[in-house]
């Protein structure tokens, strides 16, 4: 299922491309770049990347393009595959929405918003 994904990535990535030197835009890859982005193991980690998504503008919107081509078959599986792209499973056991029964909130948080 990974693998697929990465392909799948890969080619929308050069279909961006081939529409980008149709539309006189040069290389697509200005308007979406590859991101290595390896899931938040730790809150900490997680916490690390809200802070640099909130120092770092471009940093913010180069992942919120790179998340936006994750996709799915309906919103709900793809707002999972984003949230999994994200973090894993045993990070986001440890929010809520609201930070409720004593979890972190992720509700108006910098990395939902990206999300």
């Amino acid at each position: 299922m990974e693998a697929e994904m990465k392909e799948m990535r890969r080619t929308l990535v050069a279909m961006l491309e081939v529409l980008a030197r149709i539309l006189g835009e040069g290389n697509a890859l200005c308007m979406v770049e590859e991101m290595n982005l390896n899931p938040c193991s730790t809150v900490e980690e997680l916490l690390s990347l809200k802070e640099k998504i909130m120092r770092d503008d471009t940093y913010r919107k180069k992942l919120t393009q790179h998340l936006s081509l994750i996709g799915g078959p309906n919103p709900g599986q793809n707002t999972r595959r984003v949230m999994r792209a994200v973090a894993s499973y045993h990070v986001w056991r440890e929010f809520s929405l609201k930070g409720e029964k004593g979890k972190r909130p992720l509700l108006n948080t910098r990395v939902m918003n990206s999300i």
